[in-house]
């Protein structure tokens, strides 16, 4: 069984035999190989590749755990491969996060813990409200327009919100959730990604090179006094970095409903172009006082992210945590400060492979690598959450890799 690693990427919806979504994912996936492995909603622009229809090209992928699906299994179109192990490895699994700068943390503590608090906020709106959130994601994303795969047209306000129950949108960075972290840490040493700063760490410095949960603890105070403290105005613009994913939802809630949020709590990440879809600057409002303009950076993936960060170019970013790990091993000055979501990650096989769950993939694999056959899996990165994941998988049920 070999693992490629491509930039290249596709997307589709689970369907039924009807062409209707039925689990709700919008999966992003490597097109390269027969078996893929990649992020989930990533938001790309259907027209910008090339059709699902696709079937030569990849028979499974490793995307969203469907949480809204009573059974995937005897349905026409990607299925879910259930329970693969090791136990409990998929359950609550962390996977994006919210990063700062160092300096941006010791220098301008009171506006990162403003920003931090306007995000804490936002990940509790969309507990509350989760469709209403996935309609504004959708929003961000296709100005809740379609999404067109093939002769497959879908509503993207549809699949959001199916999507939405497949992702645990939580913040608090707890020692169990750091020291799940750290799984990460020891899987990109062992394929080699770590050669710095992280390579040879024990587990408490790992934790205090990764960590800077400062902000996160001084937001809490902040929510539960009813007060956010109004950070000094800024001279120049500060600038937030972003993934085009369902995952960093809690920002696009909380720039579209910026005015809940300041007529509720007093803070506000409010769009300088309340018209659009997908706004590029926005003004952090607190207490009735324009603190900071917050330009609003897309990227295509999360090393991009870091590599901004890395220059300066942005200061804050919602992001993956194994390019966060991957960005401090060489020294990029950045912490996490707490999560923003856990899970939304699963195996997706096609409907024409001859496996209905974990084991009998595993047996049809062993088939075909006697056969002469192996597997091929595409994945999206070296290291990547998925890229882990599946690893921890295929290690436990016996099955050899071999990089491609």
């Amino acid at each position: 069984m070999s693992i490629i690693h491509d930039k290249k990427t596709d997307s589709f919806p689970c369907r039924d035999a009807d062409s209707t979504p039925y689990c709700g994912m919008h999966h992003s996936i490597t097109i390269r190989g027969e078996f893929c492995i990649g992020d989930i909603h990533q938001g790309h622009w259907p027209d910008a590749y090339p059709s699902c229809n696709r079937s030569d090209r990849w028979i499974h992928c490793l995307a969203a755990v469907c949480g809204g699906c009573t059974s995937c299994r005897d349905r026409q179109g990607p299925r879910l491969l259930w329970r693969s192990p090791p136990a409990g490895r998929w359950k609550n699994h962390p996977c994006c996060v919210f990063t700062a700068r160092q300096d941006a943390i010791d220098d301008n503590p009171e506006l990162t813990n403003a920003l931090t608090a306007a995000f804490v906020l936002s990940t509790q709106y969309i507990s509350e409200h989760p469709n209403e959130s996935a309609e504004i994601v959708a929003d961000w994303l296709a100005g809740k327009g379609n999404f067109t795969y093939g002769n497959i047209t879908v509503s993207s306000v549809d699949v959001l919100q199916r999507a939405f129950p497949t992702v645990k949108f939580v913040n608090e960075p707890t020692d169990e959730w750091k020291n799940d972290n750290l799984e990460f840490v020891y899987a990109q040493r062992e394929l080699g990604v770590l050669t710095g700063a992280l390579v040879n760490t024990t587990d408490a410095e790992s934790l205090r090179l990764l960590f800077d949960t400062r902000p996160y603890e001084s937001a809490q105070v902040m929510i539960q006094s009813g007060q956010i403290t109004t950070p000094p105005p800024q001279s120049k613009p500060v600038s937030v970095g972003y993934l085009l994913s369902d995952h960093d939802a809690a920002l696009f809630v909380a720039v579209k409903n910026w005015k809940y949020f300041q007529d509720t709590y007093r803070i506000a990440l409010k769009p300088r172009d309340l018209t659009a879809s997908r706004p590029d600057i926005a003004d952090l409002i607190v207490n009735g006082v324009t603190v900071a303009e917050v330009r609003l950076v897309p990227a295509d993936a999360g090393p991009q992210l870091m590599q901004l960060a890395s220059t300066d170019t942005i200061q804050y970013a919602l992001v993956g945590n194994p390019p966060t790990i991957a960005a401090i091993d060489k020294g990029t000055p950045v912490k996490i400060i707490m999560a923003l979501n856990e899970e939304g990650s699963g195996i997706v096989i096609a409907e024409d492979a001859p496996a209905n769950d974990w084991e009998s993939f595993v047996s049809w694999a062993e088939t075909r690598s006697a056969g002469g056959q192996p597997v091929k899996i595409a994945a999206p990165g070296k290291g990547s959450i998925q890229d882990v994941l599946l690893r921890y998988a295929l290690e436990e049920s016996g099955l050899s890799i071999k990089e491609g």
